[in-house]
């Protein structure tokens, strides 16, 4: 059973599926051992001067990121306060995409933010909510048709269910009651 082994080893190594180089060995050859003194110093020197190079550059990259890193955080400092929370608050979960798409009154806005709030677990603290709900009627306030239908809508549900409970407490005193 082992000696089949060597033999998948040949083949593997040797077979016409192995991968051999395109290359020869003087593809390797860096030009010969430097046997001159003043050879040896230029090529130091063109290294050493090469790396300080190399570190200049990374030097003035690390300063253009920090001076990048400076002018993002007072463009973010200089936006309201409201609009950063809402920010900071809301795109923990989603893009900002996600709200800046919709339209609400500020009743409707929120309840928006008590929804995330307390069916999706958002981390809003209870003084924030309504700074966000307030920035973002402001920001993107609701149309008439999203008006009607806050404004609207509930006042006739509430109505029919009244009128629901009104109907069934008249037809429950209609009944004949019997008592023992």
């Amino acid at each position: 059973m082992t000696g089949w082994l060597p033999v998948l080893a040949v083949v593997l190594l040797f077979g016409p599926g192995s991968a051999r180089a395109d290359i020869d060995e003087s593809a390797y050859d860096a030009g010969g051992v430097i046997t001159d003194a003043r050879e040896r110093e230029r090529i130091q020197a063109r290294i050493a001067a090469e790396v300080e190079a190399e570190r200049r550059r990374e030097a003035e990259r690390a300063e253009s990121e920090g001076r990048a890193r400076e002018a993002a955080a007072a463009r973010e400092a200089a936006r309201p306060y409201p609009e950063r929370l809402t920010t900071q608050r809301c795109t923990a979960c989603h893009p900002d995409t996600r709200y800046t798409a919709e339209a609400h009154t500020p009743l409707g806005w929120r309840l928006v933010v008590e929804r995330m709030v307390r069916l999706n677990g958002a981390q809003i603290p209870r003084g924030e909510r309504p700074v966000i709900a307030a920035y973002l009627a402001e920001a993107h306030p609701a149309g008439t048709r999203e008006r009607v239908i806050e404004y609207g809508l509930p006042p006739i549900g509430l109505a029919a269910v009244a009128g629901l409970a009104l109907a069934a407490r008249r037809r429950y005193a209609r009944r004949p009651h019997f008592k023992e």
